[in-house]
């Protein structure tokens, strides 16, 4: 490679600091025009910017991946990754679980939003309950696949991400360099 890993972690760091800026500079903007959103449509915006700023400091400080579709797995240099210090296993599911939630809250707002703008009298229009349930039930529902992938893959032993790796790269270099690295067999 042409760039060294001490070189990515300070581009990607960098890249990461300056967008958290942004991010908090977002939030405050966010609570400073709070008057022109209802309480609803607050607290789910203020929830989206949480997660998002999470997501993109996790992403680009702490974690760094390298993901190799065709192993069905990579590596990661960040910084809480480079030293072996959090398992790359824990890191992806924890990046998975925020893709998920910004994903699920961004369906939340479109569903209120749709809510808003309906008649009062409209047979589409849900209140109470059926709204409450609704929302439960979309943020459970887009849970439940990336929960149960992540506690298989946090649970794997730690040598069979190791034997897959020999077997589905031979040429790869990740044990030798002790990279902090997960690949997934097709069956799960």
């Amino acid at each position: 490679r042409i760039i060294s890993d001490d070189l990515l972690v300070i581009i990607c760091s960098t890249i990461g600091f300056v967008s958290l800026a942004i991010n908090i500079g977002c939030f405050f903007l966010l609570v400073k025009v709070h008057e022109i959103y209802g309480r609803r449509f607050l607290i789910i915006l203020i929830t989206l910017q949480v997660l998002l700023t999470i997501e993109n400091f996790h992403f680009t400080v702490l974690y760094i991946p390298f993901m190799y579709i065709t192993l069905s797995g990579g590596y990661c240099i960040g910084l809480m990754c480079g030293r072996h210090l959090l398992p790359f296993q824990l890191h992806e599911a924890f990046s998975i679980f925020l893709l998920v939630n910004i994903s699920g809250m961004f369906m939340v707002l479109l569903f209120y939003r749709h809510q808003s703008v309906l008649n009062a009298s409209s047979a589409l229009k849900l209140r109470g309950f059926a709204s409450h349930a609704i929302v439960f039930l979309l943020l459970t529902g887009i849970n439940a696949l990336p929960i149960a992938y992540s506690i298989r893959n946090i649970m794997a032993s730690a040598e069979k991400p190791e034997r897959l790796l020999r077997k589905q790269c031979p040429q790869c270099d990740w044990i030798e360099k002790r990279r902090n690295f997960g690949v997934m067999s097709a069956q799960d």
